[in-house]
């Protein structure tokens, strides 16, 4: 990350807080010069440092998102595949609410992680519940692959064998069954 935000691994002293929720309170007294963490931690910083906060943000250095993995077994089975298609499928259905009316999310997500809900609205921003593939996908398994394979003691995988682990068959289905899906079934 710091090779690719252009810094030198010999000017950045890295210094460990544990628990996360030190760290906007470290940044305000000025122990440390920079962090980096997850949302609302970030905004809580930002939120004390305040005019002098700076947020570099770019997510080809990084971001979050995640994944469902199943096995080929699991999907040539139609049962257990029927039921992948449907957590799927709640996921798109879920992600497209998520994004139309995020007020009616807001205090389940303040209740489930105990910030408050007005911190919560206030970094609703940097959220996305995309509940698709990534353009990039494979890219990122590229490069990402290239960095684990010497610490597995193996070889980098081919962009073809790489590829071969992306199956968009289950998202494919799950579309055209969720609610208000172009093609919907539902």
């Amino acid at each position: 990350m710091q090779r690719k935000a252009g810094q030198l691994a010999t000017v950045v002293t890295i210094v460990p807080l544990s628990p996360l929720s030190k760290m906007p309170a470290a940044l305000d007294a000025r122990e440390i010069d920079a962090l980096t963490i997850w949302e609302p931690e970030i905004q809580r910083a930002a939120d004390l440092v305040g005019a002098d906060a700076i947020e570099f943000q770019d997510r080809r250095v990084y971001r979050e998102l995640f994944n469902l993995h199943a096995t080929a077994a699991s999907l040539a089975d139609p049962k257990k595949r029927a039921a992948i298609v449907g957590f799927v499928r709640a996921l798109i259905e879920a992600s497209a609410r998520i994004k139309s009316e995020p007020r009616a999310v807001w205090p389940l997500v303040a209740a489930t992680t105990g910030y408050d809900a007005g911190l919560i609205e206030k970094v609703w921003h940097h959220e996305g519940y995309p509940a698709t593939l990534a353009a990039d996908l494979l890219d990122v398994m590229v490069e990402e692959d290239a960095y684990l394979a010497p610490e597995r003691n193996r070889a980098p995988r081919s962009r073809a064998e790489l590829a071969k682990l992306v199956d968009d068959s289950v998202l494919r289905e799950a579309r055209a069954q969720a609610v208000g899906s172009p093609g919907s079934s539902r």
